[in-house]
């Protein structure tokens, strides 16, 4: 693009999704260079069915990062509009309450309850974002 420098003022080893929004955080301001050794940047996810969950109850110890729910619901809601902004589908999943009702109904019967309150077996109701491969390769490349 026009670089005279061979040299980078940042250098982020991964193209992630950590990866990617490091660069774009410090696009503008510094020279990013952005390395990853597959050829499609994004990630595992973005490779495979390019699904967002929105939800801080599903990969995220809230105690280990130090945040309230509040605040990961504020970068939830940043990384998210950050996805629409480059082109991710608009419709959102896991907001019908009817659909989410009915299959926790549903997993009721084959869930087992301890003594002290337990359950073997989940389902955590969660707001997500579905690009699927080829849409994800997309978003991720605007990105």
């Amino acid at each position: 693009m026009g670089r005279k420098s061979p040299f980078f003022d940042v250098g982020i080893i991964g193209a992630g999704p950590a990866g990617l929004f490091a660069a774009h955080h410090l696009a503008g301001k510094f020279s990013v260079l952005v390395i990853d050794r597959k050829r499609r940047p994004g990630g595992a996810g973005a490779v495979t069915d390019g699904k967002l969950n929105l939800t801080p109850k599903i990969g995220m110890d809230l105690n280990d990062l130090g945040l309230s729910e509040e605040e990961a619901f504020e970068i939830i809601d940043e990384i998210d509009s950050t996805f629409l902004r480059f082109g991710a589908d608009p419709q959102l999943y896991g907001v019908d309450d009817e659909k989410v009702t009915w299959w926790l109904e549903k997993i009721s019967w084959v869930q087992h309850r301890y003594e002290d309150g337990r359950v073997d077996i989940e389902l955590v109701p969660a707001r997500q974002r579905h690009m699927g491969t080829d849409m994800a390769g997309k978003v991720i490349s605007a990105f």
